[in-house]
């Protein structure tokens, strides 16, 4: 199973919020922590993590049980996937307002 190097620091920055850049905060809240790219059709697992559902699928492909978290390594019995469509509405207009934040917030 691949580490995830920057998980500390996208971590830290979603607990606390530390970036004052508000574009800054909405792409991390936005982002896949496995693939660090913006959420496609994303998923929600039990312990409330959202991920890509490719990327957790992905993650998961080779277990038979005990399927962790990538996140806080929660491991789970059972591979359960539950949409987050109003996550990847969310991220949809983040996507979109990018480049007019990124006029703002240099």
């Amino acid at each position: 199973m691949p580490v995830i190097i920057d998980q500390l620091q996208i971590n830290e920055t979603r607990g606390t919020m530390a970036t004052t850049n508000p574009l800054e905060n909405l792409q991390v809240e936005a982002s896949c922590s496995v693939c660090l790219e913006y959420l496609k059709d994303p998923v929600i697992i039990d312990c409330g993590h959202n991920f890509c559902r490719v990327c957790i699928t992905r993650w998961w492909e080779d277990l038979n049980r005990d399927f962790p978290c990538p996140v806080c390594r929660k491991t789970f019995r059972h591979r359960s996937l539950k949409p987050n469509r109003q996550l990847g509405n969310m991220v949809e207009l983040a996507e979109r307002s990018t480049p007019r934040l990124r006029a703002l917030f240099p």
